[in-house]
């Protein structure tokens, strides 16, 4: 969790890189996987640090965003196979839930491997959708942070 005084500017952060991802996914994906790549690697490292080591979080955010965002740019297939795992943890998750049950670790495997091999088959398909839903996610979470939701700021 930032600190206070950073919830804002993270969350201005949030909105962007949704409405760019959400909108302009597939034209911009190299541009959307580095963001997401910044935004995975910051929160990886600056959870290192408690919230009381500002300069020590801050740095290590800053510097485990810069090597996220130049892993997943340069790893573009990488950056596919991922956005395919992720859409098929979801779906695995989605057709459990409907039944109010929690899928087995295996089974989410599976629909990550699956979803994996054909979002190398059918990339336009897949970076289409999933930067649509990813960037709707974040989106709504940048905005429901902007406006003080404390279940988004914690996020």
């Amino acid at each position: 969790m930032l600190p206070a005084s950073y919830q804002v500017p993270a969350a201005i952060a949030l909105l962007i890189g949704g409405v760019i991802s959400c909108f302009f996914g597939y034209r911009l994906f190299r541009i959307v996987l580095t963001i997401a790549g910044f935004i995975l690697g910051a929160a990886m490292a600056s959870s290192i640090f408690g919230v009381s080591d500002t300069g020590p979080m801050l740095a290590a955010a800053i510097i485990g965003g810069l090597v996220g965002a130049a892993l997943l740019f340069a790893a573009y297939f990488v950056g596919v196979a991922l956005v395919g795992a992720g859409l098929g943890a979801l779906i695995a998750n989605l057709l459990f839930a409907a039944g109010d049950r929690d899928p087995r670790p295996l089974i989410v495997v599976l629909f990550s491997v699956a979803g994996a091999i054909g979002s190398i088959y059918l990339q336009r398909y897949f970076i289409i959708v999933g930067t649509a839903f990813g960037g709707a996610w974040t989106l709504i979470v940048g905005a429901l942070a902007l406006v003080g939701d404390r279940a988004a700021m914690v996020k």
